[in-house]
């Protein structure tokens, strides 16, 4: 049997040509093995800040280790970011997004049956200003975050509903607009929620959500 492979957490730039930017990290990539070992396929996200520092949120689902940084932009941890450059994680993160305010929003899943989202201020502090301390929960998991102009958010993920007796429970599209403070935009689809079932599909899950310039909202996914 093969040995299995020993992957450390790993941050890569490019230049414009797709070329590595040998100036980024040790020849274009960043290493930190200091959060662990991950195996598999990584879930997270990576945001660029204005200044060019990046955000990066990982979870790695087989063996749950997982990381929240931020890099500056020559590759190196910033530890003016949470504790020495990595900011605590509540919950496992899917996805995050950066709000025009500079705070930082992360959509989390838990055991793949509910979710939500937390904000944390720009020096990766939870902002417990935010819902109930630092925390507002979605509908389903929560797989992508859309910010908007005034600070509000759209979440996009999965409805889950209590399944049959003999059946698979019923499935959709979820969306749900948040205030700036983390509470439910009741105001958008039905008291807060704008939910699309698929039915005759036993599964359907929305992985992307964006909004035209004419403020339309497109959230893509998959059924089966």
């Amino acid at each position: 049997m093969e040995p299995q492979a020993i992957l450390r957490l790993l941050v890569i730039r490019l230049n414009t040509n797709g070329s590595l930017d040998t100036s980024f990290g040790s020849g274009g990539i960043a290493s930190f093995p200091q959060f662990g070992l991950f195996y598999g396929q990584l879930i997270g996200g990576v945001v660029v800040q204005p200044n060019g520092d990046i955000l990066v949120a990982a979870l790695n689902p087989a063996n749950g280790n997982r990381a929240f940084v931020r890099l500056l932009t020559n590759g190196q941890l910033d530890s003016t970011f949470g504790t020495g450059g990595a900011a605590g994680l509540i919950a496992s993160p899917q996805t995050l997004a950066l709000l025009p305010s500079g705070k930082i929003l992360v959509a989390s899943s838990l055991a793949l049956t509910s979710g939500g989202v937390t904000r944390y201020n720009s020096n990766g502090s939870l902002d417990t200003t935010f819902g109930v301390s630092g925390q507002s929960p979605s509908l389903g998991p929560a797989s992508a975050i859309v910010p908007l102009s005034n600070d509000q958010f759209i979440v996009a993920g999965t409805l889950e509903s209590a399944a049959p007796l003999r059946g698979t429970a019923p499935q959709g599209f979820a969306l749900v607009r948040y205030h700036t403070n983390g509470t439910i935009d009741t105001t958008f689809g039905t008291l807060g929620g704008a939910v699309t079932p698929f039915p005759g599909n036993a599964y359907a899950a929305a992985f992307a959500v964006a909004v035209q310039s004419n403020g339309d909202i497109v959230a893509a996914g998959h059924r089966g």
